[in-house]
């Protein structure tokens, strides 16, 4: 039994963590603060647990202990998800209450919301473990009991992380991940119920459904995937970015393996946008004869460069789908072979879409018309390094270095790896 809940608290908290690293970066912005601050607390919740447990042990006793852990860890699920709920709201709060000119105190906040949501969910699943090894170690060898438990723990994290990120997230959603988290930590710690005061633990456990239930119902997945970081300071200390956003029109959204993609369109700018992970990755405008807030100059340069100053023919490797512009400026100029290598599935997905067709019906009729390029979903690095062809011309647009899935086309050897395929 000591193994299976060690394993099962390792599946539930990385699952978790992939679900807030997502949500959390998409309305904050940088995936590198959500990722590196998420893995932290769940590491000082593990040394905190340890470091805690004599002391606990001593005013609780070990069964105690244990129900504390379980009906706590899911109590701090439902806070987390609630407030997970709330943070686009939290965000306007704080940019309105720092100003336009927030300066490092912006950056300060956000950690602090970090530390807030993420704090008690891995401060209460760290207490777990190690009171599964202190259990173990009263009745049997605790060298033993511990390389196991933690062994257990560890390959549940796998498990959990694995499954998170290749179905539940991609499939469901992540509302649907917090919740099956949230029901599997019930299902765990029932047999807590059974032993000692079944009343506080039953109380515990019906506050934190309420928590996760409550949640749900702020849950608004279109405002989560906005990407809030990327709005007007200006408007919004002057409180009119939310309802400005509010006016556009989001026609649907995909969840994706790596991030969220929403198709949105603002009839009062003339613009529609697709977003990827909260992050604008290409705009075009409704009415081309009108003024539009849309970078489409940009991404038609990108796209007849390789002609313009290239050779025009054979064969093109266009990294990164984007928005479909610079694909679509491609097709009508180059001849020859055209490839596109895109790791985010959904990008593809959403353009190929009916919303797709409405939004950016130039780039949706260049990837169905009769010269559409072949679209290779996989890792550009992973690509050149396998493929050993030589390509007449790369055409590559990276953006915010700060990402997971953009930082690698930044470094050197990537740019030497460019060239060896030119």
């Amino acid at each position: 039994r000591a193994v299976l809940s060690a394993f099962w608290v390792g599946t539930i908290s990385f699952a978790l963590q992939l679900g807030w690293i997502r949500v959390l970066g998409e309305v904050l912005g940088s995936s590198l603060l959500v990722f590196g601050i998420s893995s932290g607390m769940l590491l000082i919740g593990g040394a905190a647990g340890a470091i805690l447990m004599p002391r606990l042990r001593e005013s609780l006793g070990i069964s105690r202990l244990r129900r504390l852990a379980w009906s706590s860890w899911l109590i701090s699920q439902g806070i987390s998800l609630l407030l997970i709920a709330f943070s686009p709201y939290l965000y306007l709060h704080m940019v309105m209450s720092l100003g336009e000119n927030p300066g490092s105190l912006l950056p300060l906040a956000k950690v602090l919301l970090l530390f807030v949501v993420l704090g008690l969910p891995g401060l209460c699943s760290g207490l777990i473990v190690p009171a599964l090894i202190l259990d173990h170690g009263e009745k049997g060898r605790l060298d033993r009991g511990a390389g196991i438990l933690q062994g257990s723990n560890l390959l549940g994290a796998m498990v959990g992380a694995t499954v998170a990120a290749f179905w539940i997230i991609p499939n469901h959603g992540t509302l649907f991940l917090f919740l099956l988290c949230g029901i599997g930590t019930v299902l765990a710690g029932v047999p807590a119920l059974r032993r000692g005061s079944r009343g506080g633990a039953a109380s515990s456990y019906l506050c934190g459904a309420l928590l996760l239930a409550a949640a749900t119902q702020f849950w608004d997945p279109d405002l989560l995937g906005a990407g809030v970081f990327q709005w007007s300071r200006q408007e919004i200390s002057q409180g009119v970015a939310l309802e400005a956003w509010q006016q556009r029109e989001i026609l649907q959204s995909f969840e994706g393996r790596l991030s969220r993609v929403q198709i949105e369109r603002d009839l009062r700018q003339n613009t529609s946008y697709l977003r990827v992970g909260g992050r604008i990755e290409g705009s075009v405008p409704i009415d081309p004869a009108l003024p539009s807030l849309a970078d489409l100059p940009t991404a038609v340069l990108l796209g007849v460069l390789p002609t313009w100053v290239g050779p025009g023919e054979g064969n093109l490797l266009i990294i990164g789908l984007g928005g479909g512009t610079t694909v679509a400026a491609a097709v009508d100029t180059w001849t020859g072979q055209m490839v596109v290598s895109e790791i985010e599935p959904a990008v593809k997905e959403a353009l190929l879409s009916p919303a797709g067709r409405e939004a950016f019906p130039d780039e949706h009729q260049a990837l169905f018309g009769s010269r559409a390029p072949s679209i290779l979903l996989e890792d550009a690095r992973a690509l050149l390094a396998r493929d050993s062809r030589l390509w007449d011309a790369i055409v590559i647009q990276p953006s915010e270095p700060w990402l997971p899935w953009s930082a690698p086309l930044f470094t050197p050897d990537f740019h030497r790896l460019l060239s060896r395929r030119l």
